[in-house]
């Protein structure tokens, strides 16, 4: 599998081992019995942090089991290593964070403006270029009109449509690439152990 043009795999690689040092900390603190305003207040800004850059990590927060993120870690330090080989989740959340964050720029410039035309394409990449993300931004300068309107109102549709293209998937096999199954389904085909688990960890996400 190969990466759009934006998207350079050592960087990803680095980035994406970077946000899962940050979740197994995060979910550490979770340990803390009697956590004082302080260290709430730092888990919010932390929290807020995560998201605005890699969006989608909350929900890796909420679901992701220990032991799991430790094992991407290490299959991510292999690859870094050149001793591992690129797994497909690798791809696929990767290219969920940029494009999620390009479109999620986009949907705040638009201010809710449903129409879209030449001019206002050409403004919008003029302004885009301006953000320490602009080349995530730049990735949406010719579907506004499809982010100002998304399919049943979901703009993370869009996301999932784009990395299926990249990726030679299908949206819904894009969706599963990047999150594994979805939350209904991982109940649905659990036992009612793993069900008790699933809720105990679930709070936040992309639907």
């Amino acid at each position: 599998m190969t990466y759009p043009h934006w998207v350079g795999l050592s960087e990803e690689i680095a980035r994406l081992r970077e946000k899962y040092l940050e979740i197994l900390a995060m979910r550490l603190l979770e340990d803390v019995v009697t956590p004082s305003a302080e260290h709430r207040a730092n888990v919010r800004a932390r929290m807020s942090t995560l998201a605005a850059r890699f969006p989608g990590a909350l929900r890796e927060l909420d679901d992701l089991a220990i032991s799991e993120i430790r094992r991407r870690i290490s299959t991510l330090d292999a690859v870094a290593a050149g001793t591992g080989a690129v797994e497909p989740w690798m791809e696929a959340i990767a290219l969920f964070h940029r494009l999620a964050r390009g479109a999620l720029w986009a949907k705040r410039w638009l201010r809710g403006r449903k129409s879209v035309n030449a001019s206002l394409e050409a403004a919008y990449a003029v302004d885009a270029l301006s953000v320490d993300s602009a080349c995530d931004a730049l990735a949406w300068r010719t579907e506004l009109a499809a982010i100002a309107r998304p399919p049943e109102g979901r703009m993370m549709r869009l996301v999932f449509a784009r990395i299926g293209k990249a990726l030679n998937l299908s949206e819904s096999q894009a969706r599963r690439a990047a999150f594994g199954r979805a939350r209904g389904e991982r109940k649905a085909n659990s036992t009612p152990d793993d069900v008790l688990d699933t809720l105990g960890q679930e709070g936040r996400g992309v639907s």
